[in-house]
């Protein structure tokens, strides 16, 4: 009997030696608390498989409010929400059973990702001291495409000639500013559009355009006044020219022809004329 004691004794010393050694080994998640469910928020606890979505095809359904996340977590949509993202059309959002991730540093810092699930596109947005920021959206190539089409934000072709037809882009859109012959003008070219217009260095011009007469405008007809200008095409010396006087007013005149010989002529008006008792003019 006492043998029987003995061996019974020593055998279970040898169990306490192995399980002690085990039971040492162990760390402090042998003491932890399992989460719930998945969805058991309860700091501490430790993650099942699954937990908020991550390694599983589970996802935390948004039923109210996108902005109310506060854990980082994989999510589904199912409404339009609060918080639900527009497609790029700008008024239509991410259809039902689009995905995102949550990612949070704190409650007043975070950042969302959803994916469309109708089309692609992928919407970001991050809260920065509280405040949601506007979304913004990632830019992803069609298949078999390099390039966004117009629907996407971008060209919609590869190459600038496509890019312009993608944008419905007119001629304009290839020409350069300035006033060389096939350039688009600027407002003020030629005196359109301006009252900064240039001083007339010569009568004797074949420019197209308006401009202002001076006292040191050579040939000029009055010392102050504004001039219309047309040039006759071709390499010649021949237009002509419509002038007024501001300085002295009340005095318009003309020239047409060559500028080498032409005369510039008064025009007579009611300002500058009377009529006599037999309906004729006379200058005044």
């Amino acid at each position: 009997m006492q043998g029987y004691v003995k061996e019974s004794a020593d055998r279970l010393r040898q169990l306490v030696d192995q399980v002690g050694s085990t039971l040492a080994g162990l760390g402090t998640a042998s003491t932890a608390t399992a989460q719930i469910h998945v969805d058991d928020e309860t700091p501490g606890r430790l993650q099942l498989t699954g937990a908020f979505g991550w390694g599983s095809t589970h996802v935390r359904t948004v039923v109210t409010d996108l902005n109310a996340l506060t854990v980082s977590q994989k999510f589904s949509i199912n409404a339009d929400v609060p918080g639900v993202p527009r497609q790029l059309s700008g008024t239509l959002p991410f259809a039902a059973g689009s995905t995102g991730i949550a990612l949070t540093w704190t409650a007043n810092h975070q950042q969302q990702l959803v994916f469309n699930r109708t089309n692609a596109q992928i919407a970001y947005r991050y809260k920065n001291s509280g405040v949601w920021q506007p979304d913004q959206h990632l830019a992803l190539y069609p298949a078999g495409q390099s390039f966004l089409s117009v629907a996407q934000g971008g060209t919609g072709g590869s190459t600038p000639a496509l890019a312009r037809a993608g944008l419905q882009l007119g001629t304009a859109a290839t020409a350069n500013m300035g006033t060389d012959p096939g350039n688009a003008m600027p407002v003020g070219a030629f005196g359109l559009g301006t009252r900064a217009n240039a001083h007339t260095v010569t009568m004797n011009r074949w420019t197209t355009d308006f401009s202002i007469i001076q006292p040191s405008t050579q040939y000029k007809p009055v010392n102050y006044g504004t001039l219309i200008n047309i040039g006759y095409p071709g390499s010649g010396s021949l237009g002509s020219q419509l002038w007024m006087g501001v300085s002295p007013g009340g005095v318009i005149g003309f020239r047409s022809g060559d500028y080498t010989d032409a005369a510039f002529n008064i025009i007579y008006h009611t300002g500058n004329t009377t009529r006599a008792a037999d309906g004729t003019l006379k200058a005044i």
